[in-house]
């Protein structure tokens, strides 16, 4: 049997805001409730760490990402581009 998880890691394959980070991610036990503790940066940006104030047990866990969080360059989450690969400027 696996020893409850002490951190959780969330990690990204780019560099995201990171004060976008702080705001937009939550983690959420299976009844939808927010898993509290604190939250760090962890490579570079390319994710956090939550060290929660409880041991977690096992089960599902869900993480939320809000429609805000974006990478450096202004990529949101839930937008891949802000305009079309193949448009040509007006």
């Amino acid at each position: 049997m696996r020893a409850p998880a002490r951190t959780v890691d969330i990690k990204f394959d780019r560099v995201m805001d990171a004060a976008l980070l702080m705001d937009q991610l939550q983690v959420e036990d299976e009844e939808g409730r927010p898993i509290m503790g604190t939250v760090r940066i962890i490579g570079g940006g390319c994710g956090v760490r939550l060290k929660p104030s409880r041991l977690l047990k096992r089960g599902k866990y869900r993480v939320r990402v809000g429609p805000l969080l974006e990478d450096v360059a202004g990529n949101r989450i839930n937008e891949a581009l802000d305009h079309s690969v193949n448009a040509k400027a007006p």
